[in-house]
């Protein structure tokens, strides 16, 4: 008797760890999926925003979009275009009762900017208009009713970019790239700890939801290892591993 029962007792145990490692221990399982999209604009958002978000049918959306309209100068619009092609996307999201994060993107090293771009197109330092769009989120975030996440100025507190010195966006000193615009995994890591934080904190991580990063490459998580999915070193592969732990 007391050999069937402790042989019940370990079946018991190995099925409570499963579903413990199963789950993880904070007991929620959501799924992150990765909607980055290289080059993307607002205005590319809104082409795709029906087929690509609102029919995957997400509870929350995090959206960080902004850096191809603001830095890249074939495709650069007025703050006034930016601010309206968001509109458009935060009304259709709301309007489908999706909740919804606006995230600034990351500062740049414009050193590497302007070997790509022509520093004579921009009429203001790169790196102010990439700040001058908090406001504008901001805006929208109480018109709304969305959360919003500073990640600009989570990156510029700790004085990141520092030209060819920091580990954080991608240079030629951390992977052999002049990108300057890019993060490096650690750079991923640290967007998906400030995302998680906040999520964490607005009580906003729900089990069994489905949670939709939309956004460009730095979403997609170009040129880092699982790019463009919610696994490797992507900013959506660390949330969902920190959701996970």
């Amino acid at each position: 008797m007391y050999n069937l029962l402790n042989g019940k007792r370990q079946v018991f145990l190995l099925a409570i760890v499963s579903i413990l490692s199963h789950i993880g221990v904070s007991g929620q399982q959501c799924s992150v999926i990765n909607a980055g999209v290289p080059g993307n604009t607002t205005g590319d958002l809104l082409a795709r925003l029906d087929t690509d978000v609102l029919e995957q049918h997400p509870d929350l959306v995090l959206l960080m979009i902004g850096t191809n309209d603001m830095l890249n100068t074939s495709k650069m619009i007025s703050f006034e275009e930016y601010e309206n092609n968001l509109k458009t996307l935060s009304a259709k999201i709301k309007e489908q009762k999706i909740r919804c994060i606006l995230i600034s993107p990351p500062p740049v090293d414009t050193v590497y900017l302007y070997q790509r771009h022509d520093p004579g197109v921009f009429d203001q330092d790169p790196n102010s208009k990439l700040d001058s769009m908090t406001s504008v989120l901001n805006k929208l975030k109480d018109r709304y009713g969305f959360g919003m996440i500073d990640l600009y100025h989570a990156f510029t507190r700790k004085q990141i970019p520092v030209h060819n010195r920091d580990s954080f966006i991608k240079n030629e000193s951390n992977s052999g790239e002049k990108d300057g615009v890019h993060p490096t995994a650690k750079g991923y890591y640290f967007i998906a700890e400030r995302i998680y934080e906040y999520l964490k904190e607005n009580n906003l991580i729900k089990n069994n939801s489905k949670i939709l990063c939309l956004g460009d490459s730095i979403t997609y998580g170009l040129h880092v290892e699982g790019e463009g999915t919610s696994r490797g070193e992507t900013y959506p592969a660390f949330l969902q591993q920190l959701i996970a732990n």
